[in-house]
């Protein structure tokens, strides 16, 4: 009973399309929950679409762009369909949009991709009526033109990103908000980062080093390491004698298989850039959903939101994992919480006239 908006558009077709990836790719039923009815609010989190009010009329805005990928496309879709017109938006992302973005991207052609075109320019072009300043490249080019002053600093940035350091360079910003879209296979999530709260290394710290990936692999399976590196034996029955009966059971399957085989059949590769595997479209379209949800939460003042959230697209938003978390004590954002402020006003005194996170005039 309301105008339709970009946000729920694009959150029930994405929504839509996971239904029917379930029936599809006969997704198992221990595995997904098969909807007859949803419904689904990405601004409140609630099952309630009228609670939450429309954008106020003459919204602009000042918006940081990180990472113009699968989840950073979907959110230029949505922000350019959303009455933001002269809004300002600084979109970052060094790469150029290729053949292997086609159809895994909300955005983008495949006369794009043979044009090598750039991916700040393919969301600029989806985000009309904005004013765009375009960085070809990595944060830390962008936070060195803006403490240059030749850009100004936006005091929200809406991230979509694909590993923990990128996620910490954009931290680098030092934002008075930063909204982290996020997928893993078909999970979504969100990490909302202010002043005073845990900063995305309390979130995502760095994992603790392991040693080689055949120590990492003998010391999660209980097997000796010089073992582990004989991948082209069969593991035997005498290779499990010395288990707990938990490794037994876990390794009893693969007797008489490669020890080659083991990490890639117990799901032990990692995420590393070498396994990455691009999210389908409606997983990281909810995603860029519940980013762009949080941004327009926080324009019209809902408050008491978790700073975590996660949910698995197969299962749906009504199981969904809702997280207050606390900063780390010994984290950099706590340790240095003055200078990250003296660096905040610095930087806000280059905004300019180019508005903040409410309507403008408020």
């Amino acid at each position: 009973r309301r105008p339709p908006s970009a946000l729920g558009v694009v959150y029930t077709a994405a929504t839509a399309a996971g239904e029917a990836f379930k029936y599809t790719a006969a997704i198992d039923a221990t595995r997904c929950v098969r909807h007859d009815r949803l419904a689904f609010c990405p601004v409140t989190l609630t099952d309630d679409p009228t609670v939450a009010p429309m954008l106020p009329a003459g919204t602009k805005l000042y918006l940081g762009l990180v990472g113009n990928g699968a989840i950073g496309t979907a959110h230029a879709l949505i922000l350019g369909g959303l009455d933001l017109t002269g809004s300002h938006g600084l979109l970052a992302d060094p790469e150029a949009y290729a053949r292997e973005n086609v159809g895994t991207y909300s955005l983008g052609t495949i006369a794009d991709a043979d044009a090598r075109r750039p991916k700040v320019d393919l969301a600029a072009a989806a985000m009309p009526g904005w004013i765009t300043n375009r960085i070809q490249g990595s944060v830390s080019a962008a936070i060195a033109k803006i403490d240059a002053g030749e850009i100004p600093w936006p005091p929200v940035v809406l991230t979509g990103l694909d590993s923990i350091e990128a996620r910490h360079d954009a931290q680098g910003l030092w934002p008075e908000r930063l909204i982290d879209a996020a997928t893993g296979d078909t999970v979504v999530g969100l990490h909302d980062v202010v002043p005073g709260g845990p900063c995305l290394r309390c979130l995502m710290p760095v994992p603790a080093a392991r040693g080689s990936s055949a120590q990492a692999l003998a010391d999660e399976l209980g097997l000796p390491v010089d073992l582990v590196m004989r991948g082209d034996i069969d593991l035997a029955e005498q290779h499990l004698a010395n288990l707990t009966v938990k490794q037994r059971e876990r390794l009893a399957p693969f007797v008489g298989k490669p020890i080659c085989g083991l990490a890639s059949a117990l799901g032990l590769n990692g995420d590393s850039e070498e396994t990455y595997r691009p999210s389908v479209p409606f997983v990281s379209q909810q995603a860029a959903c519940l980013g762009v949800g949080r941004l327009i939460a926080s324009v019209i003042g809902t408050t008491g939101l978790p700073n975590v959230v996660q949910y698995n697209t197969l299962i749906g938003p009504q199981s969904m994992t809702l997280l207050h978390r606390r900063a780390t004590a010994g984290c950099y954002c706590q340790q240095r919480a003055a200078t990250i402020s003296i660096i905040r006003a610095s930087r806000r005194g280059l905004v300019g006239t180019a508005g903040g996170l409410t309507a403008e005039g408020s």
